[in-house]
């Protein structure tokens, strides 16, 4: 994985050097609900159920699509609504609205809603002057129609390499989830104020949808241009190919392009993961953890790594990098999900924690499984030659 994001990185670089910042582009879509009740509240100890004021609504889904330049400059957003056709409501002129089955971007629609209209209302859009425009791997924005879409708007399309979005692109870095924060606030505020319309027989009626694009017109106008533009930076897209600018790239970027992985500790890995809602209290410290950690658990669920210094860390941690190798799990570790580059399950006071090469295959698993116990075998005798105490399961 290392490797795709630095060639990815690398191309990127050379490409957008040459082009102002005002033609370059990157947007993603992201999912709504038109009822955003939170995930945890507070009552009295011993209560077992809370009640929970919602329109019902929490089901029904609506897709937002948000772009940007690299300048700061926002392209107009986009709303999809799960419609046949789009609503008669009286919409904002700064927003724009379309409706799907699924509420979902198709190509036909990002050909005939989002370039047509969102990529054309960027300055200069007129002259289609030669641009660059970044893309993650769904099918809506790399199918063939669309790519010449692009192309007749004068923007060279880049896609993200698969498992990298979460590192790479810049609305999925930290545009997405300030949005959603944003959303759920004027939700939150619309049905505590009384705001709600109830029918005739006495239920809460779900937000219009005029009013559901105004709160995402509101909401995106509140993002700050200059963040668009440091994420850019920080996601390393327009840096300059010399590396003068490499300071100004995130620190888990920074971190992979050179090379240096092993210097980052378990906890850092968790703040950096974006779309995981963890409780702090639900992670556990895996640097200061001991058998006594948890009265509740069994022996078998305490099994794990107990790191005695920095370097029987980062020695760990290295073969990290190349194989997933932490699993608290009670048995069968085969079980561990493969999917992204690096992500935590929570499963009650069960974790798992994995990280593979890009592309690893489940039908490796069983060869790294073999290489994993021959490794916590060295380990367990190094650990006991010089008087650490390792456990493992």
């Amino acid at each position: 994985m290392p490797v795709v994001i630095k060639n990815f990185l690398k191309i990127s670089q050379e490409k957008t050097s040459i082009i102002e910042n005002q033609f370059i582009i990157s947007f993603d879509k992201t999912p709504m609900w038109f009822d955003m009740p939170r995930n945890s509240t507070y009552d009295f100890k011993g209560i077992h159920e809370v009640p929970i004021k919602t329109t019902g609504s929490d089901k029904l889904q609506f897709t937002v699509v948000l772009g940007y330049m690299a300048s700061g400059v926002k392209l107009p957003p986009i709303v999809i609504f799960k419609l046949k056709k789009k609503p008669k409501d009286q919409f904002l002129r700064d927003i724009i609205v379309a409706a799907a089955s699924h509420a979902n971007m198709k190509a036909d629609l990002m050909i005939s809603m989002y370039i047509s209209q969102a990529i054309r209302a960027r300055p200069n859009s007129f002259f289609k002057c030669k641009g660059i425009i970044f893309v993650d791997g769904h099918r809506s924005h790399i199918h063939e129609d669309v790519k010449r879409a692009f192309m007749v708007e004068g923007l060279d399309l880049l896609e993200i390499p698969g498992g990298t979005t979460s590192i790479l692109q810049p609305p999925d870095v930290s545009i997405n989830k300030p949005f959603k924060n944003g959303m759920r606030q004027r939700w939150e505020e619309w049905i505590d104020k009384g705001k709600v319309v109830f029918t005739k027989n006495g239920n809460c009626k779900k937000a219009s949808y005029e009013l559901v694009s105004k709160w995402v017109s509101k909401t995106w106008k509140e993002i700050s241009s200059n963040v668009l533009v440091r994420l850019f930076k920080a996601t390393g897209l327009t840096l300059n190919p010399d590396g003068s600018e490499d300071h100004k790239m995130s620190d888990r970027l920074r971190a992979i392009v050179e090379d240096r992985m092993t210097e980052l500790n378990m906890n850092e890995l968790l703040d950096a993961l974006q779309d995981e809602e963890v409780e702090s209290e639900s992670v556990m410290d895996i640097e200061n953890q001991t058998d006594d950690d948890d009265d509740n658990t069994s022996d078998d669920e305490n099994a794990d790594f107990e790191y005695v210094t920095d370097d029987d860390r980062m020695n760990i941690v290295k073969f990290i990098r190349y194989r997933f190798v932490i699993c608290k799990c009670k048995e069968n570790i085969k079980n561990i999900k493969l999917s992204g580059i690096n992500g935590i399950s929570l499963f009650g006071n069960k974790w798992r924690f994995q990280w593979h090469e890009y592309g690893l295959k489940k039908s490796k698993v069983s060869k790294d499984l073999e290489e994993l116990k021959e490794f916590k075998k060295q380990r367990l005798e190094l650990g006991n030659k010089n008087g650490y105490k390792v456990d493992y399961d």
